[in-house]
């Protein structure tokens, strides 16, 4: 006999009315016998409507015994309940018997809860307000743990080294003749196939896992970076394996013969983050220095891939040098203006190298030095350089204003040259337009202006242009360029 049981809600303080949620409700199915009996057995079709619906289920078997007395005892149709009958459910139509056929259920003895409302109540509560959710995830992936289907293809002149690189994704794709996808729970196949395909093509897109990639060269500076770890592996038997590491530019393959094959694969005008760029920048850059050392961590192991190394000409040295620099300029913009480095192409970052090289000399730890023919009544000497300067990538407008202080500031020959320190960003655009960072630039020169002798140079990529002649260097001034005035000695007689 089966019943609908409409738990009552439980009224939460300080909630309206309307926004109580109802009593749980859940389905029972009670029987009776006599006896000693601490086992009851349903139809496993009955089973598996309890185990199907999202609702809570109850099996619930009142024992009379020689005394006349009731026994209860009780069963909560969850977990291992659940999973045991999707399996007896998966074997009985593997074997095509009868869902009539009974499922037998061991029964908890539950005399000592005399109320078994309230020891139902208990159970749901339990597993918590969101049962029914709960109770469906449970239902759908139980038995699915390990394997969920099975693939079974055919295809003319397929080799075992064809069918590893498909599963690790280095294959655009096969043609089959046919195709099936048979479901698999708790270890066992299903009768008919879920899927059937005749003449198709098939490509795998493999998930792999997680590591990191430490690249060192001989002089011991460091990149790392996220690498993506896919596995393939043949039908039992041949035992052969094959696994691919993707991590920024490079791709490295490893064979069941422990041989290791690297590609570093990134074109100039595809799209990629300021990290893959910069570690592609460093392995034209140190391969000069000698072999670059490669190690896979994973599951806080270190594995050891041997040493690469990379041919580079001379004449393109100085250019991925610079390209590092400039990098490291994005990088500390996008982090003043919280924001992600800007994803672009190294093509772009050649066509824009000048700009992003003054936006480097703006903000980089290096020394700077400034030498100059000044302009007639410049100040006798500098306290403080400023200057701005704009990147143009990908339609984004980059551009910083930047200071540094004046370390030393000498005539050679008639000539000014001064050396600065370390610079600092006064502001910072990184997508917005070239107009706000002169505005500030401005800004910045009239704030500065009251307390330094500021050497205030404008856009520097302009500076740059004019530089090699024999111009004098106009610097700009304030709007109202006053100075605090020095204190005077208050008047008065003797």
């Amino acid at each position: 006999m089966g019943f609908l049981v409409q738990f009552p809600e439980r009224v939460a303080p300080f909630v309206s009315v309307d926004e109580q949620d109802g009593g749980p409700e859940a389905l029972v199915q009670i029987k009776t016998s006599h006896g000693h009996l601490r086992s009851w057995s349903m139809p496993q079709r009955n089973a598996l409507y309890l185990a199907r619906s999202a609702l809570p289920a109850f099996l619930i078997v009142y024992v009379i015994d020689g005394e006349g007395e009731p026994k209860s005892y009780a069963v909560h149709i969850w977990g291992t309940e659940i999973a045991r009958i999707l399996l007896a459910v998966r074997k009985a139509e593997i074997s095509g018997a009868s869902l009539n056929r009974t499922l037998t259920f061991t029964l908890c003895d539950a005399e000592h809860c005399p109320d078994l409302l309230a020891w139902m109540r208990l159970e749901i509560d339990g597993v918590g307000r969101d049962y029914s959710a709960r109770k469906i995830a449970l239902r759908d992936n139980v038995g699915y743990e390990e394997e969920c289907a099975v693939v079974r293809f055919s295809v003319r002149n397929f080799t075992e080294e064809r069918f590893l690189d498909l599963q690790l994704g280095l294959l655009d794709g096969v043609e089959v003749e046919r195709l099936t996808v048979t479901g698999k729970r708790f270890g066992l196949e299903a009768r008919t196939p879920r899927l059937t395909l005749d003449g198709a093509r098939m490509e795998i897109i493999p998930k792999g896992s997680e590591g990191r990639m430490k690249l060192r060269a001989p002089d011991g500076e460091t990149v790392w970076a996220q690498a993506r770890i896919y596995h393939a592996s043949t039908p039992p038997g041949s035992g052969r394996q094959k696994v691919r590491v993707v991590a920024g530019c490079l791709e490295i393959t490893c064979d069941h013969a422990g041989r290791i094959a690297v590609k570093a694969v990134l074109p100039h005008d595809r799209t990629a983050s300021v990290d893959e760029i910069d570690m592609r920048a460093f392995l034209h850059v140190t391969s000069s220095r000698g072999r670059i050392a490669l190690g896979l961590v994973m599951a806080k192991k270190m594995i050891g891939l041997g040493s690469i190394t990379l041919s580079t000409p001379a004449g393109e040295m100085a250019a991925w040098e610079q390209t590092r620099h400039n990098l490291e300029a994005l990088r500390r913009i996008a982090a003043y203006e919280g924001a992600e480095p800007i994803r672009t192409t190294i093509r772009e970052l050649g066509e824009v190298m000048a700009p992003l090289s003054v936006l480097d000399a703006l903000i980089c730890d290096r020394a700077m030095r400034i030498e100059f023919t000044p302009e007639a009544g410049a100040e006798e000497r500098f306290t403080r350089h400023l200057a701005y300067g704009c990147a143009l990538i990908d339609g984004q407008v980059i551009g910083v204003v930047a200071t540094r202080p004046v370390i030393d500031d000498r005539d050679v020959e008639g000539r000014r040259v001064i050396d600065f320190g370390l610079a600092r960003i006064m502001f910072a655009v990184h997508g917005g337009g070239e107009t706000e960072v002169r505005e500030a630039y401005l800004d910045e020169l009239d704030r500065l202006w009251s307390n330094d002798a500021v050497l205030a140079t404008g856009d520097l990529m302009e500076m740059l242009e004019n530089s090699g002649t024999d111009r004098a260097l106009i610097a700009d001034r304030p709007a109202q360029p006053v100075r605090d005035p020095l204190p005077q000695a208050e008047s008065g007689t003797a």
